[in-house]
């Protein structure tokens, strides 16, 4: 033990020498610099967006309690081990964590009903969260409805054509 305090204390001194003495940049200078570049880039167009990190996970959520109905009778359906419910939380968390995403710069529609939609979206999600926390088949069910109404308000304003799907 005796041996390794002054191996430890060469160590860091030659590895404070190699620093060259300087300070670490001021926190002013690093949010300086933070401030000039752009904090995001949106890296695909909405179509893919929409495909790739709201609609799988949204699907994910939907799908994971109800009743389908199969020629053998009526199954229910919902979470059953701490990693199915786990995986259903993780698609919550995803989906709502996507609704910032549609309120970037380049990607919001506009900074009314898009960012009120996008809003709702969070608001929804955090909501299944909650009802995914608690693990209640049915807060999940009905919260899903919300939230499947959040997005088709969404859908009705701004997808030209897609109105008449949700008649």
């Amino acid at each position: 033990m005796r041996r390794a305090m002054p191996i430890a204390l060469v160590v860091g001194a030659i590895a404070c020498a190699a620093c060259g003495g300087e300070a670490p940049p001021s926190r002013s200078a690093t949010s300086d610099a933070a401030a000039a570049a752009p904090p995001y880039k949106a890296v695909s167009d909405m179509r893919t967006l929409m495909n790739a990190v709201i609609e799988r996970p949204a699907n994910v959520v939907w799908e994971s309690v109800g009743e389908v109905h199969t020629p053998s009778g009526i199954e229910a359906r919902s979470p059953k081990t701490p990693e199915e419910w786990q995986t259903v939380r993780d698609a919550a968390v995803t989906l709502t964590e996507a609704a910032n995403l549609l309120m970037m710069p380049g990607r919001a529609w506009d900074s009314g009903e898009w960012m009120g939609a996008a809003a709702g979206l969070i608001v929804e999600g955090e909501r299944m969260i909650d009802a995914i926390d608690r693990k209640s088949t049915q807060e999940v069910f009905d919260v899903g409805a919300d939230l499947y109404e959040a997005c088709v308000r969404c859908h009705r304003q701004y997808l030209p054509g897609v109105s008449e799907m949700y008649k």
